[in-house]
């Protein structure tokens, strides 16, 4: 998949740490470079998040699991879900050392407010 990638598409999403992550980019940047590709491969990280009192990150933990159900890696997924605003600044933080164009944070749960805890955490 990831040569497909580089020989077809014009970037790639990892919703994988930064531990993992890191490789697949590197093997997407070097099948690209393979293809004779211009440029780069426009590389997105997905962050995993949820931010708030308890009740907050219990509903996005449990909505998590069912999006990731039918994968039988619901309880590895929601493991890595980020709750604290240390967190996901130093994952963003990780992700853009790894050269990622972007970094989007998934919020998991139902509660709007999420965003602006989001924003006051960055």
């Amino acid at each position: 998949a990831l040569e497909r990638v580089a020989r077809w598409g014009d970037g790639f999403l990892a919703a994988a740490p930064p531990t993992w992550a890191g490789d697949l980019f590197d093997t997407v940047r070097a099948f690209w470079k393979q293809y004779g590709r211009a440029g780069r491969p426009h590389i997105v990280a997905q962050v995993n998040i949820a931010l708030g009192p308890q009740d907050v990150i219990d509903d996005a933990r449990a909505n998590m699991h069912a999006y990731y159900a039918f994968t039988g890696m619901a309880d590895q997924m929601v493991s890595g879900m980020l709750t604290t605003p240390a967190q996901i600044r130093d994952t963003i933080t990780a992700f853009t050392d790894l050269g990622a164009d972007e970094v989007v944070c998934y919020c998991y749960g139902l509660d709007p407010s999420q965003v602006d805890r989001l924003a006051e955490a960055l």
